[in-house]
């Protein structure tokens, strides 16, 4: 199942980086329609600042395509998380949605779409790495040495793929890992054991920026 999806979204990437004859831009400044006349601003792959005059008829799409590989941030929470058996121990599953953690994709592919109505829409797919805290109960039954009943707090890390639609973001977290931060949480049976599961998130913008100038 992992594997289809991440085909799928190579695939969707390759269709919408197909060749195009359209101006492109690496950042778009300005987008206006006038009439039936859409009218682009911005600065072009080449690095030079011009401009994109296109007359759109009703079912006409103007799309500019980004390829990124500056840092791209969004907060997630990973409301499924699924731990394969391994050694004595038997598979399990978690849902929730209180482990907020942070994404970064290093290597992004955007596509923005601008319609004759004036509606836009942003499509995103990227790969990275997300970083969570995360808190797990110890019980008898879940540590090495049996130890009593209590909390401890665990880093959560992973390889992400993103898809984001308007800065709202799907992830498939293919491998990741529980770090246990102190000795108690080493006794637990699955401190960096291997476990694949989903995400849900948004785009921090303000995060982004920052990013831009540093």
């Amino acid at each position: 199942m992992k594997t289809k999806i991440l085909l799928m979204l190579v695939f969707c990437t390759e269709i919408m980086f197909a060749q195009n004859t359209d101006t492109q831009f690496k950042k778009v400044t300005d987008v206006t329609m006038s009439n039936d006349t859409l009218f682009v601003k911005g600065f072009k792959t080449d690095g030079t600042f011009g401009k994109y005059i296109k007359k759109m008829a009703l079912s006409d799409v103007y799309t500019n395509r980004i390829i990124t590989y500056r840092p791209q941030v969004s907060l997630l929470t990973l409301p499924i998380k699924i731990r394969p058996k391994t050694d004595d121990y038997s598979s399990s599953a978690y849902s929730g949605l209180d482990n907020i953690g942070i994404n970064v994709d290093f290597i992004s592919f955007q596509w923005n779409r601008y319609f004759s109505t004036g509606r836009n829409s942003s499509h995103r797919i990227g790969a990275g790495l997300l970083i969570a805290p995360a808190v797990e109960e110890m019980t008898a039954e879940n540590t090495k040495n049996q130890v009593a009943n209590n909390k401890q707090f665990f880093v959560t890390t992973g390889l992400a793929f993103n898809y984001s639609y308007n800065k709202l973001t799907f992830t498939v977290v293919p491998v990741g890992f529980d770090i246990a931060t102190n000795s108690a949480g080493k006794e637990w049976i699955y401190n960096k054991k291997y476990w694949w599961g989903f995400g849900i998130g948004v785009d921090l913008k303000i995060l982004e920026t920052l990013f831009e100038k540093s």
